[in-house]
């Protein structure tokens, strides 16, 4: 079976910054806004969500690129 995580963590690691650059916008606008990342919750957006972002990305694992190649 061929690995296919490098098809998905390309995208996700394109994805994940633009995302995590509308929450930024939402949380300096003083916004109350609420976080609907992982289901139904009041919580509203703040820098815990780009933390949580930033470990994210961190722990990522490298990719080449060159996904399924």
């Amino acid at each position: 079976m061929q690995d296919v995580a490098p098809v998905g963590s390309v995208p996700a690691g394109a994805v994940l910054p633009a995302f995590s650059a509308g929450i930024a916008r939402v949380a300096r606008s003083g916004a109350r806004t609420p976080c609907r990342c992982s289901g139904a919750t009041a919580t509203p957006v703040s820098g815990r969500h780009l933390i949580r972002n930033a470990g994210l990305l961190a722990g990522a694992p490298p990719t080449s690129g060159r996904a399924g190649l």
